[in-house]
């Protein structure tokens, strides 16, 4: 067994992972205490699995017979289980018209699991298997979809742009609705291109079963593509614009189909963008993005420039109609117009440009951010407008402090564009006065933080309930973990706390020898869902020996928590997670409703349009160590008549709710039509 061993080993140290399988697995069967090897070779045999399945040309035909056995060896390993899961459903996703493979390979899964292991496992595969889909396709993506305006105005501006005789140059093409369309319009020759491979292969599919299969569709980026045929097209359609327009590159996009891909006189959809700004008040956005600590230091996202240098990211995306507190002090005034069809000037852009605007302060109050939409030129006088009520958010530039305004003031704003990157900044005012908060003191910047929960005075209230000790500490920013610490907390919110405090709080015996600091972790993730991540790590720490003492406790607020739901109905929510045949102006787009979503988190509960449908009901408790609390049936008997898309949940913490703050949807596979007394049976 040793010497299998130490093959198994040295092979996949080679890079030899077929030979380091086989070995793996003769080494893994002789042992026959499951915990034991669990503990001992999870974690190797993991990575190698990993490595196998990435290089090994033998892996796809190998993978199904080998699903039992690997269970059966780790009937209990999250890590695996979960591996195996995201391979074989983004196969199913990928492979959908190029075989049944794919979806062979994912129902062998599902039926090896559930034969191999209890039923917590199986809730990992399905959770898994969601996963999958909202990476290939995200949560905007179906509001995009969904967008009925959006989708007739592009197919209003193509059936006035295209003659018989045009060539169509769909960039991004995405779904390959704006294809679909050319094609109903009757452009004489199509071609589509799009990067994203899951994507690609969607598109194919619905080009398809929409009757367009004389449309080319290539996988690449436009960059990269080189027409075979040395044809130019006549019509160029793109609509990669996030929600300040530029970051998705469509400059530099446009720019390289002036040069390359298209005629002289080339029609380009959209014609042209502008930008407008907006100065708001919204506490929301300043919770968002700065901590002050009870030392004084100041603390800011990724999203706020702290010196004369740009910051990491150039503005946050958020609905501002989504903000609870959201006040607008001034109208739009106009930024910046690009005019896709003027070569010059989009060659200037990629140099960088730059300029100043005032904005006219128009109701007093505390300015916070300011907020950009665009206005995009479809055709004719056809616009986009993002400032309310579309699939776009606004781009928000968060002030590094407040500042108060009076009506009839003014406001100087500086932006640059310069290729796919827009950075906007105020000339704040010289009087320091003028200010909530001193300029003299440092800003430091912190990235990837949850600052809204770290400001949640509500929640430390109730932390400090449970943990006396938390008064004399605040969030950890400012002391570096090991690596080891690092990738169990990653960018959740914590504390360090002195391990005698903590154990004050189980009321036992206090070591007064131990001094050392112990983390404490919220496992809550800002956008109102429970990090898996971390209940992952905490469920390996556990079933080890050699727990690090500054992890002992990490899970102490995750012991505590528990999950709290109610039905609702919200047509708003079915637009954002089920593709809405009404809104695709004809196009069958059925093939997306694989990509239907399972789950919809970062909800603002207060402001999210939903009517309850039953009274609030306790499903899941963090701290209980039952395997079958995940599959468990609940019946929810429902209060009122409606149809129910899914629940609303949120996380209770002894007297705290995150109710008060965000939430987060589970989506049933197909709304229910219910009346009041039926009970609704769900897991």
């Amino acid at each position: 067994m040793k010497y299998s061993l130490y093959l198994a080993r040295k092979y996949a140290a080679e890079g030899w992972w077929d030979r380091a399988i086989r070995h793996y697995l003769t080494v893994l069967f002789t042992y026959s205490n499951t915990e034991q090897r669990e503990v001992e070779f999870s974690d190797e045999f993991r990575t190698v699995l990993e490595s196998w399945m990435c290089y090994s040309r033998n892996a796809e035909s190998c993978l199904s017979a080998l699903f039992a056995p690997i269970l059966n060896l780790f009937p209990k390993s999250v890590p695996i289980i979960t591996l195996l899961s995201e391979h074989v459903a983004g196969n199913a996703l990928f492979s959908a018209d190029e075989g049944e493979s794919g979806i062979s390979s994912y129902d062998s899964l599902k039926a090896a699991i559930n034969i191999e292991c209890d039923p917590l496992m199986a809730a990992v595969f399905r959770v898994s298997s969601a996963n999958v889909r909202s990476c290939d396709f995200d949560q905007w993506h179906m509001l995009m979809i969904n967008d009925k305006d959006r989708n007739e105005k592009f197919l209003d501006a193509l059936r006035n742009t295209i003659v018989p005789t045009d060539y169509v140059l769909d960039i991004g093409t995405g779904t390959g609705l704006m294809s679909v369309f050319a094609a109903s319009c009757g452009a004489s020759k199509i071609c589509a291109i799009e990067s994203n491979s899951s994507l690609y292969n969607l598109a194919k599919r619905i080009l398809s079963l929409n009757g367009v299969d004389s449309a080319k569709v290539v996988r690449d980026y436009s960059f990269n593509f080189h027409p075979e045929d040395g044809d130019s097209a006549d019509v160029v359609v793109s609509e990669i614009l996030d929600c300040c327009a530029f970051g998705e590159g469509v400059i530099p996009t446009f720019l390289d189909a002036h040069l390359r891909l298209a005629t002289n006189t080339a029609r380009f959809i959209p014609a042209d963008v502008t930008l407008f700004a907006t100065l708001i008040e919204s506490p929301t956005i300043y919770l968002s993005h700065a901590f002050t600590s009870p030392s004084g230091k100041e603390f800011r996202s990724e999203y706020v420039r702290c010196s004369d240098e740009t910051q990491p990211e150039p503005y946050w995306c958020t609905r501002i109609s989504d903000l609870p507190d959201m006040k607008k002090l001034s109208s739009a005034q106009q930024v910046i117009m690009v005019d896709f069809g003027n070569v010059n000037q989009l060659h200037a852009c990629i140099n960088g440009v730059s300029g100043g605007v005032k904005i006219p302060v128009i109701s007093s109050g505390t300015l916070h951010a300011v907020s950009v939409h665009f206005r995009a030129l479809v055709w004719g006088d056809e616009y986009i407008d993002t400032s309310e009520n579309t699939c776009w958010e606004q781009g928000i530039f968060p002030l590094s402090y407040p500042i108060r305004v009076n009506e009839g003031d003014s406001v100087t704003v500086r932006w640059t564009l310069k290729g796919t990157r827009f950075d906007m900044v105020l000339e704040l005012p010289l009087n320091a006065d003028d200010l909530q908060l001193p300029r003299s003191r440092e800003l430091v910047l912190r990235g990837e933080r949850d600052y809204r929960t770290m400001n949640n005075d509500m929640l430390l209230y109730a932390i400090t309930r449970l943990l006396p000790s938390v008064s004399r500490y605040s969030w950890n920013l400012d002391i570096n973990l090991s690596d080891e610490e690092t990738s169990v907390v990653r960018n959740l919110p914590h504390f360090l706390i002195d391990s005698k405090d903590i154990e004050g709080a189980f009321g036992g015996e206090l070591d007064e020898a131990n001094s050392d600091l112990s983390i404490i972790v919220w496992p809550i993730r800002a956008d109102g869902s429970v990090s898996e991540v971390f209940l992952n790590s905490l469920r390996s720490l556990r079933s080890r020996n050699d727990v690090p003492p500054s992890l002992k406790y990490c899970g102490f607020l995750t012991d505590r928590l528990s999950a709290h739901g109610v039905l609702v109905s919200s047509s708003r929510l079915s637009k954002l997670t089920r593709v809405q045949p009404s809104s695709s102006c004809g196009a069958d787009l059925s093939p997306i409703r694989m990509y239907n979503l399972l789950e919809y988190r970062d909800i603002d509960i207060s402001t999210f349009e939903h009517h309850v449908c039953s009274n609030e009901f306790k499903f899941l408790h963090l701290g209980e160590e039952d395997t079958e609390l995940l599959t468990k049936r609940i019946e929810v008997r429902c209060t009122c008549a409606g149809l129910v898309e899914g629940v609303l949940y949120w996380w209770n913490l002894e007297n705290y709710s995150t109710r008060q703050d965000r939430g987060a949807f589970f989506i049933f596979k197909e709304p229910i039509s219910v009346s009041v007394g039926t009970v609704v049976s769900h897991r």
